[in-house]
């Protein structure tokens, strides 16, 4: 659950719709943590290498950037114009978790 919190809360800015980017070292940051967790018995990421777990972490963060706005616009309006960023992106968390059984 940290992953996607950390993840879906750069979609937010205080007042703004758009997210902001993740820097290098907060990319580093979600690789490092998973890669700590998956070697625990909590998990484990088979034969994937470190090199492919962080293509991974910069995949997603681009494809968080170049969804966005269809996330955004898929909300039907007058919730898309009502709710706040950070409420739209509860809703999802909340989805997300049930749908995956995401701790």
């Amino acid at each position: 659950m940290k992953y996607i919190l950390t993840i879906f809360t750069l979609l937010a800015l205080a007042g703004s719709a758009q997210g902001v980017s993740l820097t290098d070292s907060k990319r580093f940051q979600i690789w490092a943590e998973t890669m700590s967790e998956t070697s625990s018995a909590r998990g484990s990421l088979g034969t994937l290498t470190k090199a492919e777990l962080r293509a991974a972490v910069d995949a997603i963060d681009g494809w968080i950037d170049a969804n966005q706005a269809s996330f955004n616009a898929a909300i039907p309006q007058p919730a898309r114009a009502q709710l706040t960023t950070k409420q739209k992106l509860k809703i999802l968390l909340k989805i997300m978790k049930l749908r995956w059984e995401v701790e």
